[in-house]
């Protein structure tokens, strides 16, 4: 018995401290600007979490460091090599170093978490813990809404008045969104688990990210979720679904050469202007600036973390100085060059081809999402560890969950 008490102990502390990760990785409860690199009572718990979880991880390394050398996780080291190698020639060193460390303790915490919890186990905390930031956003969203609210230009204001998307306690209208769908994507792959637990907290928490998604209105998020739902379910090949996904393949076209797509992309905009959607909401200007400044170094790149730097240089081409190219394939090509890039992809065919081998349509999820998230957004290894470094991490630090495909019944 005493041994099975602590075992169980053990197990409630490595869930507590990844839930302590994830909340004070993606919570923000001050005012402060992206650019800000100064040190406030938050980032010093948060590097002290980094510095317990990579210490932790260093003392038991035997624990994980196999699991790491495994042939579907070995890229992930190489690309931390190159990461570190970009950092020396990045324009800020000593910031660069300090993201690539957050990067690794974040790696290193959830491999050690997996060698103690399933995935089912480390996934219901961060279920729970996400969930508990959008009930506080919410809540702020109300109470405190220009800190809560996502900041507008009114015509004739000398500042940014509190608009109607809600950004919470995560800094953003796109990261309180990305985690709210997350968080949904976790509740559906697990549903019947997760219901069995306590289904009026399942329902609540389903409801309460629904909620803080649409609240954001983070198109993008919500797109990626829907859509690589429905690949990850027609992934798992069956007769049925192959003839489903076809019929909704033809739908598409067929949408597509009939509809109006620019009075639809003028609906769907935020301004009501199609120029909104067919720019990516600005987005292309920083991208011609970006790939302009990729071709003078496409094997090195800036270094990482250099676009903080500069892409600012150029805001009177831009219209204003953005911090990232807002697109994962672009911003990987700047801070790493080609080599960076292809290290990248082929990571992610690598854990995509092994998911598919054990039937974890949830890891497979995942990695779609990210992958269409990135159209538009710098995701994952863009800076400081973040909310797209949790989800990567989950995806590709936990062990596989190994399910068999249900048996088809055969004709008569």
């Amino acid at each position: 018995m005493p041994a099975l008490n602590k075992q169980i102990l053990l197990k409630r502390f490595v869930a507590l401290f990844v839930a302590m990760n994830v909340f004070f990785l993606l919570s923000t409860f001050r005012f402060r600007e992206y650019t800000s690199t100064a040190i406030d009572w938050q980032i010093l718990v948060k590097l002290a979490l980094w510095f317990t979880g990579f210490g932790l991880g260093v003392l038991l390394y035997r624990k994980w460091a196999g699991k790491v050398l495994g042939i579907d996780n070995i890229l992930l080291v190489v690309m931390l090599l190159q990461i570190l190698a970009a950092c020396l020639y990045a324009p800020q060193m000593t910031y660069a170093l300090s993201c690539f460390f957050s990067l690794v303790s974040i790696f290193m915490i959830l491999f050690l978490a997996s060698s103690y919890l399933d995935e089912e186990e480390i996934l219901y905390s961060v279920f729970l813990t996400i969930t508990l930031i959008c009930i506080i956003s919410i809540i702020a969203y109300y109470t405190v809404p220009s800190f809560a609210r996502m900041g507008e230009w009114v015509e004739g204001a000398s500042e940014r008045t509190p608009g109607n998307r809600l950004s919470g306690v995560t800094g953003n209208p796109n990261s309180m969104g990305l985690m709210a769908a997350f968080t949904l994507i976790i509740g559906i792959h697990y549903a019947r688990k997760y219901a069995s637990r306590n289904l009026v907290i399942y329902i609540a928490c389903m409801l309460l990210n629904l909620t803080a998604l649409l609240m954001s209105n983070s198109r993008t998020s919500l797109a990626a979720m829907l859509v690589s739902l429905t690949a990850a379910y027609f992934l798992n090949f069956t007769p049925h679904r192959i003839l489903a996904a076809s019929t909704l393949a033809c739908l598409a076209l067929a949408f597509f050469f009939l509809v109006d797509i620019d009075a639809l992309m003028a609906i769907l905009s935020r301004s009501g202007k199609a120029e909104e959607i067919t720019s990516a909401t600005g987005r292309t200007y920083i991208w011609e600036v970006a790939i302009r400044l990729i071709q003078e170094r496409p094997l090195t790149g800036w270094g990482y973390t250099s676009t903080k730097e500069i892409l600012p240089l150029h805001a009177h081409e831009i219209g204003h100085a953005p911090q990232s190219t807002h697109n994962l394939y672009l911003q990987m090509l700047f801070s790493m060059g080609i080599p960076g890039l292809t290290t990248f992809l082929a990571m992610f065919i690598m854990k995509f081809y092994y998911a598919m081998k054990f039937n974890d349509f949830f890891k497979v999820t995942i990695l779609i999402f990210l992958l269409l998230h990135g159209l538009t957004e710098s995701t994952i290894f863009v800076g400081m560890a973040g909310s797209t470094t949790i989800m990567f991490g989950l995806a590709y630090c936990l062990n596989y969950r190994r399910e068999e495909p249900k048996a088809q019944n055969l004709p008569a």
